[in-house]
């Protein structure tokens, strides 16, 4: 238990820093920004603290307000560094303790890292994607762990979701699309199928109370990344199920 735990505090800590890569990159800041640069409030631009930087209890502590000018400060640090301590325990648990859970964690930090700024922006950063997905790639070879099949379940689910945006008339992003190219590289081509599944179920039972009441339309932009975060999620948790049934 303490593991999990070591693990979950792991996530929060890089979730924070995660944070803010998706916010200044979006914002079009350089690299040597965020690495170098010191993390201030959004609002008064005020140098934060040690103390207001500590992963999920700062956010209660202050009650989402900075501790300067009292301006209300984005939830969306709270839900990135909690969704990542969150991805890394479940990864974790399904992986296991080896060499092969490294690319996985890289696809849940790219996960996360698209949430945010899917939520924020509807978008998915393609520097993003080629980081983590070069990342991964060197990490397969490296393991030499069935390489030739995940490079294969990345074109593929690539190609699928490629197929899927130019037939729904591009209802589906192109983020989406490259995103799930890494997924498959990841996770393989039948947990890549899994989680879309997963993620489309999801996204269609959070959506129908919605499309019946009229509050939301067919047109309707919705973030679709979030549903596959969870989509993958689940098929990580589904996997673990598998071994002791």
């Amino acid at each position: 238990m303490m593991e999990l735990f070591l693990i979950f505090i792991l996530g929060t800590c890089l979730g924070s820093f995660y944070n803010v890569v998706a916010l200044r990159l979006m914002d079009g800041k350089e690299v040597n920004h965020f690495i170098f640069g010191r993390s201030s409030c959004p609002k008064c631009e005020e140098i934060l603290a040690p103390l207001e930087l500590i992963p999920l209890i700062s956010f209660l502590a202050l009650r989402g307000r900075c501790r300067h000018c009292r301006g209300k400060i984005s939830p969306i640090y709270f839900v990135g560094e909690m969704i990542t301590g969150i991805t890394f325990v479940i990864i974790f648990v399904s992986i296991g303790a080896s060499l092969s859970l490294i690319p996985h964690l890289l696809l849940g930090s790219l996960l996360v890292i698209s949430v945010i700024t899917d939520l924020l922006k509807g978008i998915v950063l393609n520097k993003m994607i080629f980081f983590f997905g070069i990342l991964i790639l060197l990490t397969r070879i490296v393991i030499i762990e069935e390489l030739f099949y995940h490079l294969i379940s990345g074109l593929f689910s690539f190609l699928l979701l490629f197929a899927v945006m130019v037939l729904s008339g591009h209802k589906m992003g192109g983020g989406d699309v490259k995103l799930y190219g890494i997924i498959g590289l990841g996770v393989g081509l039948l947990d890549s199928l899994a989680s879309l599944f997963f993620a489309s179920l999801i996204g269609l039972a959070v959506m129908l109370p919605g499309l019946i009441s009229g509050r939301i339309s067919r047109k309707t932009e919705i973030p679709f990344v979030p549903f596959i975060w969870a989509g993958v999620m689940v098929t990580y948790m589904v996997d673990v199920l598998t071994i002791f049934i």
